[in-house]
């Protein structure tokens, strides 16, 4: 029978959409066919929705919080309107969003995944309405409505009347049972406000996390999560929510000390350079449990150079997974990798054109098999479906002189693939 996937449409501030797609028989991945004007297109078969669900549902002691509750009060004033004041820009306390990652389980049931909780962005408030939110004007930063959020683990599975139902959540916690809140760690990341960015910046939090996906480590009941702000990987307990391990770029490392579990700096340095709010968004994880995938959702390096800011070059990191027991597991890095966006020229359903290099996001991921996945690329209307597949001709970073540095993107720029510079990426083939 055709294959059955999910995919998810979430923002920290929107209820959750899950819809099941028909890929064909897509999975694996057969010979495309060729031809003029032919295409593959995903056909939707199910949509399931996340019936109203309270924040503390998510963290139960949001209940005893009391910007939490008045929060709460504010969203429930108006049954038809779950935004306090009619005000769009400010988000609901009802509809969490949990599709920030996506897995299946063993048991055909699955696990969701918050990112750092309900937030705006400062730019955006200050833009779409000033005379409201005139507190935003000139901050570059979030507004977190609940700075004591921890993101948190959502199990569900799904009905047969189209309802996500949820049967456990789990947030995030540190290696003594310490909340684990999704704040910005440094000056690097996002400058965090309170509600509505108003007041001064609130306090860092060297252990806050973003995640922004999930996926099961085989044989175990252990996560490999992916999270933006280092940005980093890190092992997690399914059970208990405990962050087993932080993996990020060494050259941070000690700016994360005093987080409530332990840090390793083993990735990269370059990782570090990563832009604002574009870290580690996509992850695979081999199903021989061997080694996992981390992919950075854009390049690194200033959005705004010229040569980086047309770069289609996107790094990758490879780690080795060594388990001990189903309870516990550690990451070793193994290598970094090259994949290569999709170009302007892809994105013919956009309406502004041409697509903005930066525009473009790798954003999803699951695993065909040991070296191949499935990758999600999204631009302003459109998504693009790829399998990738790491191969032995795929070059491993670290043996060039690319390693480390923004080298490798200012020389392409857009304009120049990879291979004209000795390197060969991931192979990519569209779906």
């Amino acid at each position: 029978m055709p294959s059955r996937r999910l995919a998810a449409s979430a923002a920290a501030t929107t209820a959750v959409v899950w819809a099941v797609f028909n890929l064909s028989g897509a999975f694996p991945i057969p010979a495309l066919r060729q031809g003029a004007g032919m295409t593959c297109e995903p056909a939707v078969m199910d949509a399931y929705a996340l019936p109203s669900t309270k924040l503390d549902a998510l963290n139960p002691w949001l209940s005893a919080d009391v910007a939490a509750m008045a929060f709460a009060n504010a969203s429930a004033l108006d049954p038809a309107d779950c935004h306090p004041n009619h005000d769009i820009l400010v988000p609901c306390y009802t509809t969490p969003g949990v599709g920030s990652g996506l897995a299946r389980l063993a048991d055909g049931t699955y696990v969701g995944l918050t990112d750092r909780g309900p937030n705006q962005d400062c730019e955006d408030l200050a833009e779409a309405d000033p005379k409201r939110h005139t507190a935003a004007e000139g901050k570059d930063g979030k507004g977190f409505y609940l700075p004591t959020f921890s993101p948190t683990l959502i199990f569900f599975n799904l009905t047969t009347d189209g309802k996500m139902l949820m049967t456990k959540a789990v947030p995030l916690r540190g290696t003594a049972g310490e909340r684990v809140t999704g704040l910005s760690n440094t000056v690097r990341d996002d400058t965090p406000y309170g509600a509505n960015c108003v007041g001064e910046p609130l306090a860092l939090d060297v252990g806050g996390v973003d995640p922004e996906d999930v996926a099961v480590i085989p044989g175990t009941d252990l996560l490999a999560v992916v999270e933006e702000y280092s940005p980093s990987v890190m092992v997690v307990h399914g059970g208990t929510g405990v962050i087993q391990a932080r993996y990020v770029p060494a050259s941070i490392a000690p700016m994360r000390a005093g987080a409530p579990y332990p840090v390793v700096g083993s990735l990269p340095s370059v990782f570090a350079d990563r832009r604002k709010n574009r870290g580690f968004e996509s992850l695979s994880v081999a199903p021989s449990g061997a080694h996992l995938y981390a992919i950075l959702q854009s390049p690194v390096g200033d959005k705004k150079a010229d040569g980086l800011k047309t770069t289609a070059v996107v790094r990758a990191v490879k780690m080795r997974i060594e388990v001990a027991s189903r309870s516990a597991a550690t990451l070793t890095y193994d290598s970094q990798f090259a994949l290569e966006a999709s170009l302007p020229a892809a994105w013919t359903a956009a309406k502004k054109q041409p697509v903005k290099p930066t525009k473009v996001k790798l954003s999803a991921a699951v695993a065909l098999a040991d070296d191949a996945f499935v990758l999600l690329e999204r631009a302003p209307d459109q998504v693009l479906l790829y399998r990738v597949d790491v191969t032995a001709a795929t070059t491993n970073l670290d043996a060039t002189a690319y390693a480390n540095g923004t080298a490798l993107e200012l020389q392409t720029a857009g304009a120049t693939r990879a291979a004209a510079f000795g390197v060969t990426p991931a192979a990519k083939r569209l779906l």
